[in-house]
């Protein structure tokens, strides 16, 4: 995925992931072309949330375990 930043199109280490198409799909504001609304991009509730349930597993859970012990004095 590509992205915009000044002016510039450049190559882009963001992943999409269910997250992104539906955040797009709801919020999505149009610059040139098509409504977001008239692209029929593909979401399904129950993908966004097993997708979400298994990052907030997966990647945050050891983050906080990690994270969340009070720090040594």
């Amino acid at each position: 995925m590509q992205t915009a930043h000044e002016g510039r199109v450049e190559p882009g280490d963001f992943e999409p992931n269910p997250v992104t198409w539906h955040t797009l799909t709801r919020h999505g504001v149009t610059v040139r072309g098509a409504d977001p609304a008239q692209l029929h991009v593909w979401t399904d509730r129950a993908v966004l949330n097993e997708w979400t349930l298994a990052n907030l597993d997966g990647y945050w859970r050891p983050w906080l375990q990690q994270f969340a012990r009070p720090m040594s004095v």
